[in-house]
């Protein structure tokens, strides 16, 4: 599908579409599942997220920290 100008919608323009109070062709999706045994040590968090970010489909990206961190 395309927008307005005949470009192909990307994450990255449906995001800013929705972020300056455009319509995109449909709403941004981000699902972050968490794999608390990868998720331990900060580089292996980071790893982990971008290793779910290269999956298809996914609009955003959602940072996480672990939750025993202070």
């Amino acid at each position: 599908m395309t927008n307005s100008d005949g470009a192909a919608w990307t994450a990255r323009r449906r995001v800013k579409a929705v972020l300056a109070g455009q319509r995109p062709d449909r709403v941004p999706v981000s699902v972050r599942p968490h794999n608390f045994a990868r998720e331990q040590k900060p580089e292996d968090l980071i790893a982990e997220t971008l290793r779910l970010q290269e999956k298809p489909d996914s609009d955003g990206l959602e940072p996480q920290s672990p939750v025993h961190s202070t």
